[in-house]
């Protein structure tokens, strides 16, 4: 029994001193310093290319080019999908600008002037040989034709189960926003409602970089010095719900997107610099909100 009851203390120490060097050789990775390695590449024509990205499953590379071919090249996957075409909004349109939201949404600026919200989708289909194939396929959730008030610099759409949101930005002052909410009764009958408004940034400096949230309900700007909120839900009150000033010392930003569940933004400076915001519930009174 002495045995048996020695042997059993052994083995637990062991098992203890066992999951210490697991949790250690799992943690340490989180102090070494950052490194990236090159593990794929692709050609493409030069200054024909406007996206790239990679499908959910990170078998196939995506390239998007500028009249609207895309093409694939495997990463994990030897078995790439045939290249498919974005239809453009009219005859012979290309594409001047892209931005993506994850979930493979991009936003296009043709150069027609029109705007497009499209999302690159994969079908998964089982050979005979049981080897799973990705099928590709675009999919227009909505498109905007050109406007006749300036000139378009910028744009950028949000789809969800409630309905898509567009916002163009034009002649680096003005925003116009175009809403299209999709309510279902308890009967299933589905009806939608356009929403169309204009917004100007509270300051007199110009807009160096905007973003839309995940849902397409808010609005982020920032100028030189100050970083605007905008609530798209209510269309009737247009003012903007908050200007944060900016510390001076990071420099001018350039660059902007929302992350951690669309809670968080997250800044890019002219300086190669990066700094985090985040919106703060108030008082439970009023149910304000801060940037932080």
């Amino acid at each position: 029994a002495e045995g048996l009851i020695t042997s059993g203390g052994i083995s637990i120490i062991v098992c203890v001193v066992a999951i210490l060097v697991l949790i250690v050789k799992e943690a340490a990775p989180l102090f070494y310093a950052t490194k990236a390695e090159v593990t794929h590449t692709a050609s493409a024509a030069r200054d024909a290319v406007v996206a790239v990205g990679s499908d959910e499953y990170l078998d196939n590379g995506i390239i998007i080019y500028r009249d609207g071919k895309t093409s694939f090249f495997a990463i994990n996957d030897q078995r790439i999908p045939d290249a498919i075409c974005l239809e453009p909004p009219a005859e012979k349109a290309e594409i001047v600008a892209c931005e993506s939201r994850g979930a493979l949404q991009y936003t296009f600026m043709w150069s027609n002037g029109a705007v497009t919200l499209d999302e690159l989708r994969f079908a998964i289909v089982y050979e005979h040989d049981a080897v799973r194939r990705l099928i590709p396929k675009w999919k227009r959730h909505t498109m905007l034709n050109g406007i006749n008030i300036g000139t378009l610099t910028g744009a950028a759409s949000r789809f969800s189960e409630n309905g898509v949101c567009t916002v163009r930005f034009i002649e680096n002052k003005i925003f116009q926003v175009t809403r299209t909410q999709t309510e279902l009764d308890f009967l299933g009958n589905e009806t939608s409602t356009d929403a169309h408004f204009t917004l100007a940034a509270p300051t007199e400096q110009s807009i160096k970089a905007f973003t839309l949230s995940g849902s397409g309900d808010a609005l982020y700007a920032a100028t030189s010095d100050h970083l605007i909120l905008w609530d798209l839900t209510k269309p009737e009150d247009q003012s903007f719900v908050e200007a944060v000033a900016l510390p001076g010392r990071m420099g001018p930003v350039t660059a902007m997107t929302v992350m951690y569940g669309d809670e968080s933004l997250a800044l890019g400076y002219a300086t190669g610099r990066m700094a985090t915001w985040s919106r703060v519930r108030g008082d439970a009174a009023t149910q304000a909100s801060h940037f932080r």
